[in-house]
């Protein structure tokens, strides 16, 4: 198939611009049954090229590609079939699909003959002009086929020339990025960047050294529990640290995550509804909700569906943003925390709304830049919701932050409601 805008080298006609076409060779030494086949052809969709000789046609294949060529048999000089056998010598013409056709009545000999030199079919003239029209569409749409196929191969291959090119690139932009440190060695930016870094290094080499004795521990936790009666009270506690343990390995996953160092770490998606997490959140700080006399104030949608969820991820994503409004509640007169959940075909939307000292306008734009904290010093690192907006970014959802200064704050986490 080809897609051209140009003037016909042979016969000079011009052909149509912007329009997929494909070329169809008809060769015939009798211009009326070249003239018969083309009325029988012609459409928008086919450019039919004309050659009443051999060496005519022979011309128009070194200079074109064909979806199929209809070919007669008995002509002067050159006669069809040893056109075939030329053809066959030509790579770019190997697979050419050929039509034979002759007014010669059927001959056993001749079709066999036209069959080993790679013909698709034999027609006895004449012929029915619908038929004609069905081979050849046939063979057209084989065409195309495999010209699509082409493209996309090629596509294939520009598309890892594209990757290759990128990742030389890379190599350019990191021995750039290392000129350029260098040069901020004596800049106060460097602080920010020389913390980034020690903090690359330090989660790598923490969660090296923290991942074989957690896995022992939680090894030994579960045999303890195995060998120990569920009536027996120690069984509770056993089951509170298993699940505190694996809440630890989680956050160094979580950490991994936020600090691009994650490598085959595990991200299991499964079906759970937010609402589920969140209650097993309350329970967890209770205490500290009945200790700093908070209020919570629920408002599910009816029948929250589950959803793909990374559930140690988002455990620990709500986790955090439920003792953010804590923490920012520590001096306020009224304290209220507001949970709302709703959700469509589409989204399930978490709300979570507090009554604390809310943040300033200038730093609302901040609160997810890493090592941003309006906590005290020893207070907090700035990390908890950069870990929290990696983590949503990873369920390809979102997470906005609203809040006054003196009024509360307010955090909305959108999640895809269909599998990630």
């Amino acid at each position: 198939m080809n897609k051209r805008n140009r003037r016909d080298r042979f016969t000079g006609n011009n052909i149509r611009s912007s329009q997929d076409f494909v070329n169809i060779l008809i060769v015939d030494d009798n211009n009326e049954s070249l003239r018969a086949m083309e009325m029988v052809l012609e459409t928008p969709e086919y450019h039919i090229f004309k050659a009443n000789s051999g060496k005519e046609a022979l011309k128009f294949v070194l200079k074109e590609e064909f979806a199929v060529i209809l070919l007669d048999v008995n002509m002067p000089e050159i006669d069809g079939f040893e056109i075939a056998k030329l053809l066959q010598k030509r790579e770019i013409s190997r697979k050419t699909p050929i039509i034979f056709v002759t007014g010669m009545h059927h001959n056993e000999f001749y079709e066999k003959e036209g069959y080993a030199l790679g013909a698709v079919d034999y027609l006895i003239k004449p012929f029915n002009p619908e038929f004609l029209k069905a081979k050849v569409r046939v063979f057209v749409e084989l065409s195309k086929k495999n010209h699509e196929l082409s493209l996309k191969q090629i596509q294939l291959q520009e598309t890892l020339e594209k990757e290759r090119q990128a990742k030389e690139s890379l190599k350019v932009i990191a021995k750039n990025l290392e000129i350029a440190n260098t040069k901020l060695l004596e800049t106060p930016q460097i602080i920010q960047a020389e913390k980034m870094i020690a903090l690359g290094t330090m989660i790598a080499g923490v969660a090296h050294e923290l991942n074989n004795p957690m896995m022992g521990i939680l090894n030994f936790v579960q045999y303890c529990k195995k060998h120990t009666d569920a009536e027996d009270r120690r069984y509770d506690v056993l089951n509170d640290t298993e699940k505190e343990v694996n809440r630890c390995i989680g956050i160094v996953e979580n950490l991994l995550t936020f600090s691009h160092f994650q490598q085959d770490g595990k991200n299991t998606f499964e079906l759970k509804r937010c609402n589920e997490i969140i209650d097993d959140i309350f329970k967890l700080l209770k205490y500290r909700f009945e200790k700093e006399k908070v209020k919570i104030l629920k408002e599910y949608k009816h029948n929250c569906p589950a959803i793909y969820l990374n559930i140690n991820n988002m455990h620990q994503v709500f986790l955090n943003l439920f003792i953010n409004a804590l923490d920012s509640m520590m001096d306020s007169k009224r304290r209220e925390i507001k949970v709302s959940i709703d959700w469509d075909t589409d989204f399930v939307k978490v709300s979570i709304k507090d009554t604390g000292c809310g943040v300033p306008e200038k730093n609302i734009n901040k609160v997810f830049n890493p090592f941003f904290t309006t906590k005290s010093i020893g207070k907090g690192t700035g990390l908890g919701l950069s870990v929290c907006q990696s983590i949503i970014k990873a369920h390809r959802g979102q997470i906005q932050f609203e809040s006054k200064e003196g009024l509360g704050s307010k955090f909305v986490v959108i999640l895809r409601n269909k599998k990630v």
